[in-house]
């Protein structure tokens, strides 16, 4: 999962959150869609797990150091346990094939204090939502703050059919409500959600929120590149189209550790992440394309070649994702 943040602060706390890992037992599995597994996680003794706030995710321990992150999409004044939704992605890298063909319920697992990248504008008078498929899993919690605190908003959740709406049946009891909307295409592009119309006039006090898949994803920043940036806010849960094949555009340069003055060469087929685990660096990361901010680093001199989708401009001035960025300079210099 991608994150790109409407606040960056959380991230640069990743070293510390990546600590505090702990134990919970899956209580409950339930299919929501035939590719979509919800999980209920509690804790081993029945305590309350860590308090969140809503657009949070976790971190799933997974066998052969892989981890994968999922967003909370329960109520947050919940803490008696945390709910995901997992995709069974064809293409992926194997994390939701191996949750889907190995999770059962009672099941033991490791996670991490929940994240947030992705949190609601406080100051907004009026929220609009807009997912596609997976993307809806932060944006139930968000909804479900804002009805807990009697906030306005609007969802509009697109879908291929009925059968691929997780979360149908709790969210199709508010359909009268005129806050919730589902659309499905039916594999038909020509008659989904009509982004470019909807979102042609940005109203001041708005604040928008988007979820989904990469080709939905580029159709709404297209259609809001006349919005206030402050007003607009996603989260990628896969590399977005510009960061594919980014090796390929990779030129060799050196990296150099602050702290011992030693220097290392990422070659073009290499990422810095490769390279400082094969000098004995403990380096944690997820996504490992740019869109999770896991691996944040400060660097001190150098001019990264920025490839992530989680920095924005003033965060790029100080750190850079090593999982996948180049270098424009001959030599970068980490803050490790």
């Amino acid at each position: 999962m991608v994150l790109k943040s409407s606040s960056i602060e959380s991230t640069k706390k990743n070293k510390e959150i990546k600590l505090n890992k702990f134990k919970v037992i899956i209580k409950k599995l339930i299919w929501e869609t035939p590719d979509i597994l919800r999980l209920t996680l509690v804790d081993p003794n029945n305590a309350q797990l860590p308090q969140w706030n809503a657009g949070a995710h976790i971190d799933i321990h997974l066998e052969n150091n892989l981890i994968r992150q999922y967003s909370l999409s329960n109520d947050p004044a919940n803490s008696d346990h945390y709910e995901i939704a997992v995709l069974k992605e064809k293409d992926g890298r194997g994390g939701s094939q191996f949750i889907h063909d190995t999770f059962s319920e009672g099941l033991e697992i490791e996670i991490s204090k929940p994240q947030n990248h992705f949190q609601l504008a406080p100051e907004a008078d009026f929220h609009i939502f807009l997912a596609g498929g997976i993307g809806i899993t932060p944006i139930m919690a968000m909804i479900a703050e804002l009805e807990n605190q009697k906030k306005n908003y609007v969802l509009h959740y697109c879908t291929r059919t009925i059968e691929n709406t997780a979360f149908h049946d709790r969210l199709s009891v508010n359909q009268n409500s005129g806050k919730i909307y589902l659309h499905h295409d039916n594999g038909n592009p020509k008659l989904g959600f009509n982004f470019k119309d909807y979102l042609k006039n940005y109203k001041k006090g708005t604040s928008l929120y988007y979820c989904g898949p990469p080709s939905f994803m580029d159709a709404i920043k297209l259609s809001t590149k006349d919005w206030p940036p402050s007003a607009v806010h996603c989260e990628y849960f896969s590399s977005p189209d510009n960061n594919l094949d980014i090796r390929d555009k990779k030129k060799a340069f050196k990296i150099k550790i602050a702290s011992t003055g030693k220097v290392f060469t990422v070659p073009p087929e290499s990422t810095i992440v490769e390279i400082l685990r094969k000098n004995n660096f403990l380096i944690d990361t997820s996504c490992e394309d740019g869109f999770c901010g896991t691996c944040m680093t400060r660097y001190i001199e150098g001019e990264p070649e920025h490839r992530d989708s989680v920095l924005d401009d003033e965060d790029r001035k100080q750190f850079v994702l090593i999982c996948c960025a180049g270098s424009k300079t001959p030599t970068l210099v980490l803050d490790l």
